[in-house]
């Protein structure tokens, strides 16, 4: 849950500047439809960080102390925002 809640976030106040126009979200082929509705950037960095988390959760150290999520969600934010930029980047 906290992974996907982090998309939401990092799209909302990063790449969105708090702008959503609202009235586009349950409109099909709409700003928000992406690609048959799903966004697989979104979809495909959420793969990445669930990779990021089993790997990460292996070292003892982390695994023993603060754990694995947080780092996780830092690390996925980072790529998530890195590749949303340069998809709005090949869209404008």
């Amino acid at each position: 849950m906290a992974q996907k809640s982090l998309f939401f976030l990092v799209d909302f106040f990063i790449i969105r500047h708090q702008k959503y126009e609202t009235t586009e979200f349950t409109k099909v082929n709409g700003k928000y439809w992406y690609q048959g509705g799903f966004n697989i950037l979104a979809v495909g960095t959420w793969i990445i960080g669930v990779i990021i988390f089993f790997g990460i959760s292996m070292i003892p150290a982390i695994k023993d102390s603060i754990g694995a999520t947080f780092i996780t969600m830092i690390i996925t934010g980072m790529i998530y925002f890195l590749v949303a930029k340069i998809g709005q980047n090949k869209k404008a």
